[in-house]
C-alpha cells in the first residue's frame, strides 16, 4: 500500500509486496510457536489455544512427521478431543522439544525474515528502510 501511495516503481512495489508477505509468514509461524512456548503473563496468550481448537500449525505438523508410531495416536487423540488439559499440553510441549519442532518452526520463520530483508535490497539506505528492517527483526524475536 505504501508503494502505491508513494508512486514508486513496479520493482519497488514488488519488493514491498514480497517484504510484507514474508513478514506475514514469519509473524504467523512465530505466533504458532508461541502457542506452545509463550509466557502467558507476559504475552497475554493462552497456551495451547490453537491446539485446543484443533488447529494444525507447523510445529504440530513437524511433530507428527517426526514422532514415533506409538506417540502418533496419542497426539491425534489430543487434537480431536479439543478439551486440552495441562497434562496433555505438557505432553505435547515435551514432544515438541524432543523432536525439535519448535526450533524447526523458528528456523523457517528466520528464513522468511531473511527473504523479507533481501526484498528491500533495491531501496537505498534510509530511515524508512531501517524501520522496515526493525519490524522484521521484531517479528522474529518477539517473546521467544
Amino acid at each position: 500500500l505504501a508503494g502505491v501511495i508513494s508512486d514508486v516503481s513496479e520493482k519497488k512495489k514488488d519488493a514491498l509486496t514480497k517484504f510484507g508477505w514474508n513478514i506475514g509468514m514469519a509473524f504467523q509461524l512465530i505466533d504458532d510457536t508461541l502457542d506452545y512456548t509463550a509466557n502467558r503473563d507476559r504475552l497475554g496468550k493462552t497456551l495451547g489455544k490453537d491446539l485446543s481448537e484443533g488447529k494444525i500449525t507447523l510445529p504440530l505438523l513437524q511433530l507428527l512427521k517426526n514422532c514415533s508410531e506409538p506417540e502418533r495416536p496419542l497426539i491425534h487423540r489430543i487434537i480431536k478431543e479439543g478439551s486440552l488439559g495441562m497434562d496433555d499440553l505438557s505432553f505435547i510441549q515435551t514432544l515438541l522439544r524432543k523432536y525439535n519442532s519448535i526450533d524447526y518452526s523458528i528456523s523457517k520463520a528466520r528464513g522468511y525474515i531473511k527473504a523479507a530483508k533481501e526484498a528491500l535490497a533495491c531501496f537505498e539506505d534510509s530511515t524508512a528502510k531501517l524501520s522496515l528492517i526493525a519490524v522484521a527483526n521484531y517479528a522474529i524475536t518477539r517473546d521467544l
